[in-house]
């Protein structure tokens, strides 16, 4: 048997030079007698339940993603799997630690639990490493007694594993290494990717280690089965007096555990204070400012998650929607979290997409998941119905806009084309049709649906700016934004129901679904109703799907438990009643419910929203609520477990999160341009932020009051445009009287705008395709005298006015790819 060489044996005295207050800029205290939390770092992720402060689940990503469960079924983990124990036995009196709730303090990337007894006090620590692919966790005693007393610990680990994906259960391998430093448990099978185990220390010795389950020598070694490895340290304390154990839990291919284990028992400080470091420098970028510490801190929380939830798979590191629970690759998490990350980090965007190209075939359809199942990894491929093709072709042009990186979209321009024809296969007489309900993965039932014409419609248009952008097919383009322009009246047409002033789905081809589904909230984000029935939509909301502490609930009534004939669904898999898919609530819900605020002219009441549904502080407030995110929470108001929280570090939470709050600060919601609105919540005051523009990172400051600007700067020098119409460094937008017309939006590309103050006349050039349709409009503090087109027609001119403020609204057809408006005010 290989033994571990004795100078691994370490000191226990560590100090990770890591600044505790920046640490606690991010921390927050937990002391409820309910808590799930999810930790992690880019190889190993843990799962707690119940506040309990041992693991019911540890998982790997390195070498590929097994882990450590004994559960039988998801919903029961926190009560079944308990791999992890600990013991503790003073003067002979024997307890085990971590079975009641314990007080704690967290962050995405690290725990500290604590809890204070009459003899006694314990702190359990998780932390993670760097470029390492182990968990460590640090157990004190201190001794609270006024005399010495004899502690004696027993640590004890489940080493069984589950397989990636196929969670087939390994209960039989080989012991590779026991000894008081590590207990190595090797598991050759191909599903597990030949993957080795090992439970290691890293600080005080135990005085021995056993080893339960540990069978015969035969030729090719000692063989295991269902292993628990333990370890029993002893020593006597004076009063006052701590003892610290330091232990490693990791995974490695068999053939470089020796190398893998002696590396984290010699490094394991530096890895860990290396990947702190590097996760706390993004989390507190100051990209964002404005004087709100719970949004700040939220804001920083959101960052941090996307350095958490970046996970190793096949020699890449790729964001996953969870620390532990899901071990595997998502397209719709990436896609869903980088609508807000491509705001301020192009090159993470970049990386994803790429990595997205890499597992993509020849036949460029898109991928839906990635994973190691049996014997290799497996790519799951989007159907024609599946979702993810409209928001990939979203991002794609949203990146295009922050980055102006034609070279990767135009790599990447083929996966979207193929997304648009598998997409409206589904497409009949002008709406999408699908088997699921809403953006459900659940159900079988054939019929027009809204979400998908909704999502449908944006990527539609998405793909128009993109394509026109790149110099692609331009009579293609604009036979696609002519489609989408059907769309939306088709929507209304015949989803709207004027009586209870929502967007209704067909069940299937002749009956209506009269369940209010989230999904038709994206009508009011992406302003595809009018201003009246918007304000009517979200009121509904309000009504129907809005419970006041929790947010918005995912559809009402609640009653899918009821129709899984009439849905085809597997079983109870909607969840019971205002528990999961089936009336809980979920984080992108209350996302759209506070952009369909905003999109209505309403940043105060978004704000609230997204302050007390979608914070880390709004959500600790709300009954059983803890300091975290959620992927979905129980909304029966009947159960104990009302505001129950699952799935608490989950990504695109703090993605949408992100998203939300540019748009709040200002950013415009636009598939054309990167564009400015003043319509900011009270509250933010003068907000200061960088942005991705064109390919450069800008400043942006915007100060003052009002529903206009009165001064927009571009480096110090005036601008009459809240469209950005080239490079610029420090972007200043003044909210007040507007001195000067200025361009407000343009769903058409804005080559230039200019203003000439002796003729009071401005002049905007603008971009697009033959018969394209687009809305320009303009703020002037001059009533209109005329407005004129070059090369294409004024559909329609609506003018307002407001205490001597004037917006002017064209809808302009183009006839070539630019024309030239110009505003002729009265001097």
């Amino acid at each position: 048997m290989r033994l571990l060489l004795i100078i691994i044996i370490l000191s226990t005295a560590f100090v990770l030079n890591i600044q505790t207050s920046e640490i606690n800029t991010l921390a927050i205290p937990f002391d409820g007698k309910y808590g799930q939390l999810e930790i992690g770092g880019r190889y190993v992720g843990a799962e707690f339940h119940n506040s309990f402060p041992l693991p019911s689940r540890i998982s790997f990503f390195y070498p590929v993603a097994n882990s450590i469960d004994l559960s039988s079924d998801y919903w029961y983990r926190g009560f079944e799997s308990h791999p992890y124990s600990l013991l503790l036995s003073i003067d002979g009196i024997t307890e085990a630690i971590g079975t009641q709730p314990w007080e704690y303090e967290w962050t995405p990337f690290h725990a500290v639990f604590k809890r204070d007894e009459q003899q006694y006090g314990s702190t359990l620590e998780y932390r993670f490493a760097d470029d390492l692919p182990v968990m460590i966790v640090r157990i004190k005693f201190v001794n609270n007694t006024a005399e010495s007393k004899e502690f004696q610990v027993f640590t004890g680990l489940s080493m069984s594993l589950r397989t990636s994906h196929t969670f087939a259960f390994k209960d039989r391998g080989e012991l590779l290494n026991a000894d008081t430093s590590a207990i190595v448990i090797g598991y050759p099978d191909r599903d597990t990717d030949s993957t080795a185990v090992f439970f290691a220390n890293a600080g005080n010795v135990p005085v021995k280690w056993t080893g339960y389950g540990i069978g015969t020598t035969h030729d090719d070694g000692v063989l295991v089965h269902q292993p628990r490895a333990m370890f029993d340290y002893t020593r006597v304390l004076a009063p006052d007096e701590e003892m610290e154990i330091i232990q490693i839990i990791g995974s490695s291919g068999i053939d470089e555990w020796e190398e893998i284990v002696g590396n984290a028992l010699r490094r394991w400080e530096e890895s860990v204070e290396a990947y702190e470091n590097r996760v706390l420098e993004y989390a507190l970028d100051p990209v964002f400012n404005f004087d709100h510490e719970k949004h700040m801190h939220t804001f920083r929380w959101s960052r941090a998650l996307l350095e958490t939830n970046r996970h190793h798979i096949d020699g890449a590191y790729v964001p996953m929607p969870c620390p532990a629970e899901y071990n595997f690759y998502f397209t719709h998490d990436m896609l869903l979290t980088n609508l807000g990350t491509v705001m301020f980090d192009v090159d993470r965007v970049r990386e994803d997409l790429l990595f997205l190209y890499s597992i993509t075939g020849e036949d460029a359809v898109l991928p839906h998941a990635y994973y190691w199942k049996d014997s290799g990894y497996v790519t799951e491929f989007a159907g024609s119905d599946n979702w993810n093709h409209l928001w990939f072709i979203i991002l794609l042009n949203s990146y295009l806009l922050h980055s102006d990186d034609e070279e990767i979209v135009s790599l990447l321009y083929p996966i979207a084309v193929k997304s648009l024809q598998l997409i409206l296969e589904n497409y009949r007489d002008g709406l999408m049709y699908a088997s699921q309900p809403d953006w459900w993965d659940i159900g079988n039932i054939y019929g027009a649906r809204a979400y998908l014409t909704i999502l449908t419609i944006r990527a539609v248009d998405s793909f128009a700016s993109l394509a026109v952008r790149i110099g692609a097919d331009e009579t293609t383009a604009a036979a696609y934004l002519e489609k989408s322009a059907g769309m939306k009246k088709e929507l209304i047409d015949k989803f709207w129901d004027g009586e209870a002033g929502y967007l209704f789905n067909m069940l299937d081809e002749e009956n209506i679904d009269r369940h209010y589904y989230a999904g038709s909230i994206l009508a009011a984000a992406f302003s595809i109703p009018d201003q009246g029935k918007k304000h009517i939509l979200l009121e509904t909301v309000r009504r129907e799907l809005l419970d006041e502490h929790l947010g918005v609930r995912n559809v009402m009534p609640a009653d899918f438990h009821e129709l899984i004939d009439v849905y085809n669904f597997r079983g109870m898999e909607a969840g019971g009643p205002y528990q999961y898919i089936n009336g809980g609530v979920w984080p992108q819900g209350n996302a759209w419910y506070a952009l369909g605020l905003l999109a209505a002219g309403l940043p105060d009441e978004a704000e609230s929203v997204v302050r007390r549904y979608m914070t880390i502080h709004g959500i600790m407030d709300s009954p059983r609520g803890q300091p975290s995110f959620f992927e979905y929470r129980n909304a029966d108001r009947e159960s104990v477990r009302y505001g129950e929280i699952d799935k608490p570090t989950f990504l695109w939470a703090g993605g949408w999160y992100l998203h939300v709050m540019y748009r709040l600060a200002g950013v415009q919601d636009n598939v054309w341009n990167i564009a400015f609105h003043p319509d900011i919540p009270a509250m933010f005051g003068d907000v200061d932020y960088s942005i991705w523009n064109k390919g450069a990172l800008i400043n942006v400051n915007i100060s003052g009051d009002g529903k206009y600007f009165s001064r927009i700067g571009y480096d110090g020098d005036v601008s009459n445009s809240a469209v950005l119409t080239r490079d610029v460094g420090n972007l200043t937008l003044e909210r007040g009287v507007p001195a000067e017309p200025y361009l407000s939006d343009a769903n058409c590309i804005v080559r230039d705008v200019r203003f000439d103050q002796e003729e009071a006349a401005l002049r905007i050039t603008v971009g697009g395709v033959n018969r394209q349709i687009s809305k320009i409009s303009v703020v002037s503090p001059m009533p209109l005298l005329e407005a004129t087109i070059e090369d294409g027609n004024i559909l329609e001119q609506v003018v307002t006015g407001d205490n001597g403020i004037y917006r002017i609204e064209l809808t302009i057809g183009f006839e070539k790819s630019d024309s030239i408006l110009k505003f002729q005010f009265y001097l």
